[in-house]
C-alpha cells in the first residue's frame, strides 16, 4: 500500500520547469575549478551582485539602467551594453531553471580562465 502511495505521488509531481532568459538575473557567486596541482574547486559567494534584465527582442538592461542589446546563439551569449561588451558560454543549470552559468570567453568565444570559472547568476524575478 506504501509502495503504491508513493509511486502515485511521485508520479504526480510538478513538471519540470522551462529555463528562459527572459527576466531578472543576479550574480550570486563566483566559481574556479583549478586544473593545476591543488585540482580543487572554489566557490565565492557575491554580495550585491551585477543585475542583468534581459527582455524580448533582444534588449538587456544592467541594474544602473544602462541599456543595450544580447544575442544568444546555442551556447554562446553577447552582452552590448554602453561603453561594455561581453562574451560568454552560456549554461542553463539543469537541475535548477532559475539559475545560469556564464563563462567569461574572447570575443572569439576563447577561454579566458586558464581554471576554468563561470559566474553564477539566479532569476529574481
Amino acid at each position: 500500500m506504501l509502495i503504491n502511495f508513493l509511486f502515485i505521488f511521485s508520479s504526480c509531481s510538478s513538471p519540470k520547469k522551462e529555463f528562459t532568459l527572459i527576466g531578472k538575473w543576479q550574480k550570486t557567486e563566483y566559481q574556479e575549478t583549478e586544473y593545476g596541482g591543488n585540482k580543487g574547486y572554489y566557490a565565492q559567494k557575491v554580495e550585491n551582485g551585477e543585475i542583468l534584465i534581459f527582455m524580448n527582442n533582444n534588449i538587456v538592461k544592467d541594474g544602473l539602467g544602462n541599456k543595450g542589446t544580447y544575442e544568444l546563439k546555442e551556447n554562446r551569449l553577447h552582452i552590448s551594453l554602453t561603453q561594455n561588451e561581453n562574451f560568454y558560454t552560456f549554461y542553463p543549470d539543469e537541475k535548477d531553471s532559475k539559475k545560469m552559468y556564464l563563462n567569461p570567453v574572447t570575443s572569439e568565444y576563447q577561454i579566458i580562465c586558464d581554471e576554468g570559472c563561470a559566474y553564477v547568476y539566479e532569476k529574481i524575478k
